[in-house]
């Protein structure tokens, strides 16, 4: 799905990190590391909007969601617009049918998530790039959001990486990468993810 050939990011001249890494549908990829350690900028690689050395290979299409999102204004459900009837799955999972006609303005920053988080999936996708998407979210809503993520990846075989500083038990079945070094490695390569 994804194949990273000795991709390097650099930030002012100075090493950001490296990676010679896949990743395979139907798995969940958490990326972790310090602040500033080029999570972000990984992902936006690879959506082709941070500059690179090396070589991407994916094979499908790729949505990203960045951390500081945009959405339409007047009305919640305009941001599903023209897929409403395929957002109601996603919206009845969350239960937020009551925002529909809200403005987004008013909304709290886990709602707003949401909101976000159903018109990327919403969309034709096979590699799905989110950062931070529960950072504002409350525990429960966070579960859900990952539960969500996982039958997207297993039953819809998406790849799916996600930044995320929020690690708890709802995470455990997602295949844990770090930045360390400078160089983003994966626990170990023996996993199924990566045969």
């Amino acid at each position: 799905m994804i194949q990273c050939h000795e991709i390097v990011l650099n930030i002012k001249d100075e090493l950001l990190l490296k990676c010679d890494l896949s990743f395979k549908r139907g798995f969940v990829y958490v990326l972790k590391g310090e602040n500033g350690s080029g999570k972000t900028s990984f992902l936006r690689a690879l959506k082709g909007l941070f500059k690179y050395e090396g070589h991407f290979e994916i094979n499908g299409t790729v949505i990203y969601q960045p951390q500081h999102f945009h959405l339409f204004q007047k009305h919640a459900k305009d941001n599903f617009f023209p897929d409403l009837k395929r957002a109601n799955r996603f919206i009845n999972y969350f239960g937020i049918e009551d925002l529909l006609d809200k403005s987004v303005n008013v909304l709290s920053g886990g709602e707003r998530q949401k909101i976000a988080l159903i018109r990327s999936v919403i969309q034709e996708y096979d590699v799905l790039l989110l950062d931070e998407p529960c950072s504002q979210m409350d525990q429960k809503s966070m579960e859900m959001t990952h539960a969500l993520l996982f039958e997207l990846a297993q039953m819809e075989n998406k790849c799916i990486l996600l930044v995320s500083h929020q690690i708890d038990e709802s995470l455990n079945q997602a295949i844990s990468l770090e930045i360390k070094a400078k160089q983003l490695i994966a626990p170990s390569t023996n996993h199924s993810a990566y045969r």
